[in-house]
């Protein structure tokens, strides 16, 4: 819990320096902008299929269904709206990994681990594939789980296992990739996984947060490269005793 602790609070601290702060913007710009024009072409579809959906769901008689379809119409805006918020977060993440990692994994290594060597391979194709059984999950997770959504009040804690899911397996190995050798990963990973799991569980907090879960991905990727950089660091020193 402290090294959790120590990290988060060392990415804050990280995060007002003016690399960090570019890095903020261009990530969310592009999520939002993307969201925009899939939304602005599949909106009707959308709406569509959630109205008939709910209408199977209704009485039978031909008025309880126009007062039905009249008052689930707002509700089915409101909720697609909701659901594109922590599509919007997760893509800034997704796209915070792939861009933005390098930059930060670098800067936290200039800045408070120069003593580590890069014994890592940070193989693009490596990455991708992490990216892909991150976001594979995810999505079997959000299918799954959809009755769940809507007939309990169950959402937001499956909303926040999944995405700690996502950010952990996503981030941990952007972090490590260069630095750790394929054995030094996996160690680091198997002894240290409840530490970027809850880490996870925090930063997955941050899309419930209007507006910080907007910009919160680079502070993100900060946290999650002070956490496994601490651990690889651990693990050399107690190799070399």
């Amino acid at each position: 819990m402290n090294d959790v602790i120590y990290a988060m609070w060392q990415a804050t601290k990280s995060q007002f320096n003016y690399k960090m702060m570019a890095l903020v913007f261009t990530p969310f710009l592009i999520s939002i902008v993307f969201w925009s024009v899939i939304t602005y072409f599949y909106w009707s579809d959308w709406h569509q299929s959630m109205m008939l959906w709910m209408n199977d769901l209704t009485p039978s008689s031909w008025f309880a269904r126009g007062m039905v379809s009249v008052a689930s119409g707002y509700f089915i805006s409101l909720l697609i709206l909701f659901m594109l918020a922590p599509a919007v977060y997760l893509s800034t993440l997704l796209i915070t990994a792939f861009f933005s990692m390098p930059i930060i994994v670098e800067h936290v290594h200039y800045r408070d681990f120069r003593d580590l060597s890069p014994r890592g391979n940070s193989y693009f194709v490596k990455s991708l594939m992490n990216s892909f059984i991150a976001i594979g999950v995810l999505l079997v997770g959000w299918i799954l789980g959809f009755p769940l959504w809507l007939l309990t009040p169950l959402s937001p804690l499956i909303s926040l296992l999944l995405t700690a899911y996502f950010i952990q397996r996503l981030f941990r190995y952007d972090a490590l990739s260069t630095y750790a050798s394929d054995e030094e990963l996996h160690q680091i990973v198997k002894g240290s996984l409840h530490k970027f799991f809850l880490l996870g569980i925090i930063a997955g907090l941050l899309q419930f947060i209007p507006i910080v879960n907007l910009f919160g991905a680079t502070w993100v990727g900060l946290a999650y490269t002070y956490l496994a950089l601490g651990e690889l660091r651990d693990l050399r020193y107690t190799t070399a005793i």
